[in-house]
């Protein structure tokens, strides 16, 4: 009898341990297992440009070009789209601790905001882009992900001018630690995550200037705009993990076109020349989580528009833009004037050509310009 109960007693005992096995108070550490199911969730923000800028809606009354139908039929949607697909890319780096380098990349293309996948348990870098919803033939932007731990994006380019970058965000997760422990529970740099998902914001990479030419008393003296204008000393890439520009510049190239009569606010109507800039954004500049809205730079940024003229004649405009964009640093409204009376019209030089090509000077805070003649 005394047997029997001394079995009876250790049985309960061993129950006892195995039902409260699993039981932690506090939990254990995170420890390290083969295999942790998770769910990776992209978030683009913000996707309207005004909230890039740091405006509202009050400061588009100062937009007086506008965007019609053909104005989108042309170049778009005057701000940012949701993105329709993404790149993920998975960097693994190492088990115990992150390496100098890293172990495999693993990169996939989604449509939809969401990535439910199995991963070893390690220390990663989880990074993010989304695609331009063009044909991959009509893209501008172009991404280098060859080294997985700093893919870089440029636009097309051809003699130092580029093509305006579409826009789109990035972001990053660096150095995630992920464990797991006996109870199934997945964690992230030793916090917990309850659903087993990483949420991964994703931020601007191009920004976007609407540019505007006022033409007071034009009288059709100002006929046309035969090609794309062009801002200089623009940033040439930007680094997808950390958002900054590069110290490359470049010539980005601004589409435009011309409307007529147009109520500007300012006690009088004027044709209006304007267009969308897409850009990295000035040089050597952080991204724009981390930035201010301004970002100065001793680079000059110049705005040339080729213009027709109503004797068959065309010149360059070239306008400093600095001070506008460095105020600016993340998008905004770019806003000029010109006064046609106090211009006059270009002559042939006898070559065929045009002798005028006058620079525009911008003074001070002010958006009033002359021409020296």
């Amino acid at each position: 009898m005394k047997h029997q109960s001394s079995i009876l007693l250790l049985a309960i005992m061993l129950l006892s341990t195995t039902a409260t096995s699993c039981i932690f108070d506090p939990p254990p550490p995170p420890c390290e297992l083969d295999q942790g199911p998770i769910t990776i969730v992209l978030h683009p923000q913000p996707l309207d440009f005004l909230a890039v800028w740091g405006l509202d809606s009050a400061s588009l009354s100062h937009w007086w070009y506008g965007w019609d139908t053909d104005d989108e039929r042309l170049w778009g949607p005057i701000g940012y789209a949701s993105p329709e697909a993404y790149d993920l890319s998975l960097v693994f780096d190492g088990v115990d601790a992150p390496t100098s380098g890293y172990l495999s990349a693993q990169e996939s293309t989604i449509y939809t905001d969401s990535l439910h996948t199995t991963l070893d348990m390690g220390y990663y870098d989880i990074l993010s882009w989304s695609l331009p919803a063009l044909a991959s033939e009509a893209q501008a932007l172009t991404i280098d992900d060859h080294t997985p731990l700093a893919p870089t994006a440029t636009a097309s380019s051809s003699q130092d001018v580029s093509n305006a970058p579409e826009p789109f965000y990035s972001g990053t997760l660096a150095d995630a630690k992920l464990t797991t422990t006996y109870l199934n529970e997945l964690y992230l740099n030793d916090s917990l995550l309850p659903d087993k998902t990483i949420h991964l914001t994703l931020y601007p990479r191009v920004y976007i200037y609407l540019v505007q030419l006022l033409v007071y008393n034009n009288s059709g003296r100002l006929s046309s705009i035969p090609a794309d204008a062009s801002v200089s000393h623009l940033a040439e890439s930007v680094d997808l993990a950390d958002g900054h520009t590069s110290s490359a510049t470049t010539t980005v190239l601004l589409p435009m076109r011309i409307k007529r009569s147009v109520a500007t606010g300012r006690s009088r109507k004027a044709d209006v020349v304007g267009g969308r800039l897409t850009t990295f954004g000035l040089p050597s500049a952080q991204a724009w989580e981390t930035s201010t809205t301004t970002h100065y730079t001793d680079l000059r940024q110049l705005l040339q528009i080729r213009v027709g003229f109503s004797n068959s004649r065309d010149s360059t405009l070239t306008f400093d833009v600095s001070s506008q964009l460095q105020r600016q640093a993340h998008g905004g409204i770019i806003t000029l004037e010109i006064d046609m009376d106090t211009v006059h019209l270009p002559q042939a030089t006898g070559q065929g050509g045009s002798s005028f090509n006058p620079w525009v000077d911008e003074f001070a805070d002010s958006i009033t310009y002359v021409i020296p003649l």
